[in-house]
């Protein structure tokens, strides 16, 4: 498999859990936090956050340019009533904020995490457009049908030719084995996950074998 050279890139994690945050800041490589980096869908196991987060980037990116009020839009759709209560999860689309604090009490908690979340995807629409990147996906054992797939291909394409997919997945995905590797702008991955051992197995073996595979595929 050719080397990828990552400082040519963005480094952005499109879902479904924190796995690439965490090995990306491991290998020192996280440069930017970005919104989809802690968040999950609250039956992960079961459902991914891949589809929203694909509609929320393909909404930012239906706009030459964005504004307060397109980022207002996508920060109420994305955390949603997420942060009324200890619960942490957007009952509209399951988003779970898992990493976010919760503050009954303390003034300003919501204003200023909706403050956070507009920088980070405004940060994340600008350095997008401003250079070629890599968009990560990990499942575990939630599989990607291949028009799914497809569409979510076309938007990467359509921001930036250039820009490549690193998807990897605890389920195999066959439909891969109709593609050569060398002539997209994709790489599948299949790590096996042990679901009988979850959470745990996320980082006993998952997240170490992930990173074992990106240490390989990238240039130092």
């Amino acid at each position: 498999m050719e080397k990828i050279n990552y400082k040519d890139y963005n480094l952005v994690s499109l879902g479904e859990s924190s796995s690439i945050p965490i090995i990306l800041k491991e290998l020192n490589l996280s440069e930017h936090r970005y919104p989809f980096d802690w968040t999950t869908h609250i039956d992960e196991l079961n459902n991914t956050n891949i589809y929203t987060n694909y509609y929320v980037l393909k909404e930012l990116f239906s706009y030459n340019n964005i504004d307060e009020n397109i980022l207002d839009y996508v920060v109420n759709y994305y955390i949603g009533d997420a942060l009324m209560d200890s619960k942490k999860v957007n009952e509209m689309n399951n988003i779970f904020f898992g990493h976010e604090k919760w503050y009954k009490e303390k003034d300003n908690y919501m204003e200023n995490t909706f403050i956070k979340y507009k920088i980070q995807f405004l940060n994340l629409y600008n350095n997008i457009k401003e250079k070629k990147t890599i968009f990560f996906i990990v499942t575990r054992t939630n599989y990607i049908e291949k028009e799914d797939f497809i569409e979510i291909n076309n938007l990467i394409k359509n921001i930036n030719i250039e820009n490549k997919i690193i998807f990897i997945s605890g389920i195999d995905h066959i439909y891969f084995e109709d593609y050569n590797e060398n002539n997209n702008n994709f790489i599948f991955k299949h790590i096996e996950y042990d679901i009988t051992k979850y959470p745990d197995y996320d980082y006993t073996n998952f997240n170490k074998e992930i990173k074992n595979f990106l240490i390989n595929l990238f240039n130092n």
